[in-house]
């Protein structure tokens, strides 16, 4: 019931916290093991949910979200931060998510919610402490898609081409016996260059301890994770230290000093994107070989050069490197005020600085064909000429908080608190880059390119090259009435440097109420409730800001350089217009309303935790651009005009008990819901009313999803004619065949078109979408989130486990994850799984039943076939083993014969078992990048906690 939560600018007892605030610990977090933090959090905090998108080494993409509102701020020991996901979970004391109100007072910054993250400290009077904790294992590839082989890929092209109206086969008999014969063997292109296993390994040693006047805590730790690539040229290296060093310089002042350091590298081979390596790996046409007549010197000429094996070896075609180095210090003295109790006065300045370097030396290489009427192999250049281009970007921030803060018992039960805080900001960015080409690549350095053409320049985006101030004036008041009836309100004066003086400054109000119903006397005192150990009702309401989305578009004038000239053999840059200035801007504003209640029973063995919230957005930016007329005559600004509103709800239910003195166990479960609607959305005057129902959003969910509902399959020609209804308004049925999909003739008119798109299902969060504003493939966060998490301790045995999962998501794929055999090439071996006939060259065969339709071309089959349909719009909800720990800690008199003061060994799984009714592909494989995503792992690790 003591237990202190930390909240914003301070801490708080859980007894009296009146906001969503979600709290874990080092010992939780520390259950699942993973190179990133972001991981080890999922399944396991109610409203916050992780999708991790890729397990590629460095790559650090996972979509975070608190209540499906976006992006959260992130405050590390105060200071807001960007490198959560890199820090060492060993450092990590406790992590507190703000849902609610409570995010307020970080104003501009905190209409996400806002995640506070603690990093450990000594303690005073504590002996020397040495902490090593390590871990090593294997990761194997989950639920990657698999090209054709030979024989498949021969197989569909002629099905393709006997679909399309040939009748003379693609491949003949002879084609295909050397491969059933075994005399000839079918490439393949993703095997021959990805491993199913990578080995990681992580290792933290920390030092801590402390007398009455110091105290510290010092941790470094090491990360490396390899890739699924067989060269050894996918790889991730982190290094961390950080020391947190306490001393009391005198009576009633204290001293913080933070410093955390931190050191990666991200290497990849060659110039091309991830995309690029999966669209080369699935599109590759087994027939064609490895090498040219199987000579390792002549590598065959893959479609579009993109072949595997130069594409992920660094000595063939290059290399793709990040060194990030980050500094981060905090500084801060405390000085309990004389004469006055309760009241403290704080200073604190932190100065963090980021820098990394980007090395991309693309290397020339050769691929080849034979020419066999003249005997001779004919090469062809790829990633012509060799470049190097290098990268330097750099990145400083500074915060200055001042404050005061009191907090006062009278009469034992009257509890104040109240801050008071001013906090200044500056955040800068910069950058610059070097090109050039080279005659040969045997130095990888600047100087040895050649001048000609050479390159230098920097990045313009708003994220490389800024300069921004946040100036805020903070306060907070307290009040409690024997941990009974609480009250707190907030504030935020908050100012911003996007925008334009007057309009550079807003107020961000919020207030809490708390009522613990059950420390009233007729509760209390009532012999029917003495199982109820805490009853507390409260309820928040505050407004936040937003200021990321708007940057300094209140300024006219010109941007250069855009574009340019030649002039006399000589390039000059040229001026280009900025469009229309909006002096008015500002930044988006959420009003966040939430309504909870937590119960405690039979002294905490169950507690109970239910929140209802409401995020109204306004202020959303858009343009005029479909309300206004097309002559304005210049380009229109984004201005304040839309709003939306989130609504939700999170269950939390936890469990704990114990069973005689050797045995006790832990279950927590977790569930929430969130859904966005439109409250307003600009959009252009309709045309009729059929038109103002079909593309008007105004008061609608934002996760709709229009298309055609396929309602079965065609099973013969006959059930083809016999339906009446046209499905080519041009060919009517001709191209149809068995098992095509069957629409809904939702108008009744008999055709099949797109007057019969209706809403056939929901994508949460949408971020793209196509033209007709339906969701561009890929699905957003789900609507439904929940984790489960299981413990168990007996004797010196540990077990933990944590179920995670969602429901009401769906997402579709697109190109190959979606079409046999697009472009003509290659194609996933999932599309066997089809309508095809038993002989597919004799046209009275009988149909054989599969999950796809027969292989089509893009004949106008297609045109019927994949449109956004109820069949291609999958369900990617599911159910995933995340994570699951066995220990077993050695009995004390065995350490301490072996010196240790404890220790223990344990095996850890991640990702270890996933039920889905998604076919092919992982639930959390996003559409992204056109589907062409590096695979997730599942990895097994053994470890050792070892204290000294």
């Amino acid at each position: 019931m003591e237990e202190v939560v930390v909240v914003g600018y301070g801490t708080q007892k859980k007894l009296t916290l009146t906001g969503a605030i979600a709290a874990i610990n080092s010992e939780e977090i520390l259950t699942t093991k993973s190179e990133n933090v972001e991981n080890m959090l999922s399944g396991k905090i109610a409203g916050v949910k992780i999708t991790q998108k890729t397990s590629e080494p460095g790559a650090y993409s996972n979509d975070f979200q608190i209540r499906g509102m976006g992006a959260p701020l992130i405050i590390v020991d105060g200071v807001p931060r960007d490198n959560f996901n890199r820090l060492d979970p060993n450092e990590i004391e406790s992590i507190s998510v703000l849902k609610d109100a409570s995010a307020s007072i970080y104003g501009v910054r905190a209409a996400n919610g806002v995640v506070l993250v603690t990093t450990k400290k000594g303690t005073k009077g504590s002996a020397f402490r040495l902490d090593y904790n390590g871990y090593a294992g294997m990761q194997h590839m989950i639920n990657q898609p698999q090209p054709l082989d030979a024989i498949g890929f021969m197989q569909l092209q002629n099905e393709k081409a006997f679909n399309g109206g040939s009748l003379t086969p693609s491949y003949p008999q002879s084609s295909f016996d050397p491969y059933l014969n075994g005399s000839r063997v079918s490439t393949d292109w993703q095997s021959a260059t990805m491993r199913e296993n990578a080995f990681q390994t992580q290792h933290s040693l920390s030092a801590t301890g402390g007398t009455e006047k110091l105290t510290y805590f010092v941790n470094f730790a090491y990360n490396d994770q390899e890739g699924f690539w067989k060269s050894n040229d996918l790889y991730y290296n982190r290094f961390n230290l950080r020391s947190n060093v306490t001393a009391e310089l005198a009576k009633g002042l204290q001293m913080d000093v933070f410093v955390n350091l931190t050191q990666d590298t991200k290497n990849q081979p060659s110039s091309w994107s991830t995309w690029n390596l999966f669209k080369g790996f699935w599109t590759q046409i087994p027939l064609n070989p490895y090498y040219v007549n199987d000579d390792p010197n002549y590598p065959f000429f893959a479609a579009d050069g993109l072949h595997p094996e130069y594409m992920t070896d660094a000595e063939k075609s290059g290399y793709q490197r990040r060194n990030q180095r980050i500094i981060q210090t905090n500084m801060a003295l405390e000085w309990d005020v004389p004469r006055v109790s309760g009241l403290k006065a704080k200073g604190m300045y932190s100065y963090d600085y980021k820098e990394y370097e980007d090395k991309n030396f693309r290397k020339s290489f050769n691929l080849y064909t034979y020419d066999d009427a003249n005997s001779r192999y004919v090469a062809a250049a790829v990633n012509a000429p060799t470049r190097l281009t290098r990268r330097y970007y750099g990145f400083k921030n500074s915060l200055l908080q001042l404050s005061l803060n009191y907090n006062r018992t009278i009469d034992s039960n009257h509890h104040v608190g109240a801050l008071l805080l001013y906090e200044e900001g500056n955040r800068e960015a910069d950058n610059f880059y070097a090109q050039r080409d080279y005659s040969m690549d045997a130095l990888d350095q600047i100087f040895a390119g050649n001048s000609t053409n050479q390159v230098g320049s920097m990045s313009t985006d708003k994220n490389d090259l800024y300069h921004y101030t946040n100036k805020a004036w903070v306060g907070r008041l307290n009040y409690d009435y024997a941990s009974r009836y609480i009250a707190e309100f907030s504030f935020r004066y908050d100012g911003s440097s996007k925008f334009l003086a007057g309009h550079q400054w807003g107020f961000f109000p919020a207030g809490s109420l708390g009522w613990r119903m059950s420390e009233e006397s007729f509760i209390r005192d009532n012999d029917a409730f003495r199982n109820l150990s805490n009853l507390k009702w409260r309820v928040s309401y505050g407004i936040m800001g937003d200021d990321n989305a708007s940057s300094y578009q209140f300024l006219s004038g010109y941007t250069f350089p855009d574009g340019g000239y030649v002039f006399g053999g000589n390039y000059v840059s040229a001026f280009g217009m900025r469009g229309m200035p909006n002096p008015n801007i500002t930044w988006f504003e959420a009003a966040v309303l939430n309504v909870g209640v937590d119960v405690d029973l039979w002294h905490g063995m169950l507690g109970i935790g239910v929140d209802a919230f409401q995020r109204d957005r306004s202020n959303l930016l858009a343009t005029r651009s479909e309300s206004l007329p097309g002559l304005v005559g210049a380009n229109l600004p984004e201005e304040n005009l839309e709003s939306d509103q989130t609504r939700g709800f999170e269950l939390t239910l936890t469990h704990r008990h114990r069973l005689g003195k050797d045995f006790s166990y832990h279950v927590s479960g977790n569930m929430s819901m969130a859904r966005t609607k439109w409250k307003y959305r600009e959009i252009a005057r309709q045309g009729n009313s059929y038109l103002d129902w079909r593309n008007n959003q105004n008061g609608r969910w934002n996760d709709v999803w229009w298309g055609w509902e396929n309602t079965g399959r065609f099973q013969s020609f006959d059930d083809i004619f016999a339906s009446g209804t046209v499905y080519n308004k041009s060919r009517g049925n001709s191209l149809m065949l068995p098992g095509d999909l069957i629409y809904d003739d939702w108008n009744g008119d008999g055709i099949i078109d797109d007057n019969d798109i209706h809403p056939i299902g929901i994508s949460s969060s949408i971020r793209k979408r196509d033209d007709n504003n339906n969701p561009l493939y890929n699905g957003g966060m789900p609507l439904l989130n929940y984790g489960l998490s299981l413990g168990a301790e007996y004797r010196h045995f540990d077990l933990n486990i944590v179920f995670q999962g969602t429901a009401m998501s769906w997402l579709r794929y697109p190109e190959q994850l979606e079409m046999p055999l697009p472009w003509n090439r290659n194609g996933l071996d999932m599309f066997l799984d089809r309508w095809h006939r038993e002989d597919q060259l004799d046209p009275n065969s009988a149909w054989v039943a599969g999950s796809f339709p027969s292989t089509f071309r893009d004949n106008g089959r297609s045109d019927f076939i994949i449109p956004q349909s109820t069949y291609w719009i999958q369900n990617a909800s599911y159910l995933r083993l995340k994570s699951l720990e066995v220990g077993y800690t050695l009995p004390g008199r065995v350490s301490k014969v072996a010196g240790l003061q404890s220790a223990r060994i344990f095996f850890s799984g991640y990702n270890l078992l996933t039920f889905t009714g998604l076919v092919y592909c992982d639930p959390e494989h996003t559409a992204e990048d056109y589907g062409y995503i590096y695979p997730l792992n599942q990895t097994f690790n053994f470890g050792v906690n070892i204290s000294f």
